[in-house]
């Protein structure tokens, strides 16, 4: 990791938690292009882009699904909805073992790792180039449960993905990491969390956005392909790249 003098780093700290704990998986790039080519709020894309300021209102927040779900930006000061963001990020991605007593003890170690990582990226990363964005049901009186699934989007730069994109980008609206705790699985918390990152990027101004996912994961390969995403790379049948033009 390229770092500045001051210690940050000069680009976002992604380390999708999916791809580093699952490396001998294969997967792809999907790629998505934003549909309208107006922000949320109606200002033009092209003209937030060219501003070269990715902002993102501290209030920013999306009901999605008919206003069952409610995506947010997570609160980096509650350390109790940190520590529930992890743990749902570590149980989404940890790969049990077949001996009982070493996938404890793997499983602990992975959600340390994804703890620490998770610190990293709170605290380093740029706002402008990082959020962290969390999804909780919506009650009948409009109160709102705990967090039940989480996604990151970041800006990047990185020459893997830009290669398989069209010739000049400089930068790309990054998806990763999305999760979903098991309670809420199936109830579309997962499509609300999409809609979110969705959201962000085209308050970023970006018309363009890319995610990682391994082909053998037939539910979130169902999931980007019903919201538009395809398949722009992929390094063999079982690991792919997807990028969806939003």
């Amino acid at each position: 990791m390229t770092t500045r003098a001051s210690g940050k780093p000069s680009r976002p700290i992604t380390n999708n938690a999916s791809r580093r704990h699952q490396q001998q998986r294969r997967a792809q790039y999907r790629y998505h292009r934003l549909k309208a080519g107006s922000r949320d709020d109606g200002q033009d894309l092209e003209a937030t882009r060219a501003s070269s300021v990715r902002e993102l209102p501290s209030t920013f927040a999306v009901l999605a699904q008919g206003g069952r779900w409610q995506i947010r930006q997570i609160d980096r000061t509650d350390l109790d909805e940190v520590r529930r963001v992890v743990m749902i990020q570590a149980e989404g991605f940890h790969v049990p073992n077949a001996l009982p007593f070493l996938d404890g003890f793997l499983k602990t170690s992975f959600t340390a790792e994804v703890l620490s990582e998770m610190q990293k990226k709170l605290k380093y990363n740029p706002v402008d180039k990082f959020v962290l964005l969390v999804v909780e049901r919506v009650g009948p009186a409009g109160g709102a449960s705990p967090v039940e699934g989480v996604v990151e989007v970041s800006f990047i730069d990185e020459k893997e993905v830009l290669q398989s994109l069209e010739p000049g980008t400089e930068g790309v609206a990054y998806v990763a990491s999305m999760a979903v705790a098991p309670s809420a699985r199936r109830q579309g918390a997962a499509k609300a969390l999409l809609e979110g990152a969705t959201s962000v990027c085209r308050e970023w101004g970006e018309a363009q956005a890319v995610l990682h996912v391994y082909q053998d994961n037939e539910a979130a390969v169902r999931l980007y392909s019903q919201d538009g995403w395809v398949t722009i790379f992929q390094d063999n049948p079982s690991w792919a790249m997807v990028g969806v033009r939003l």
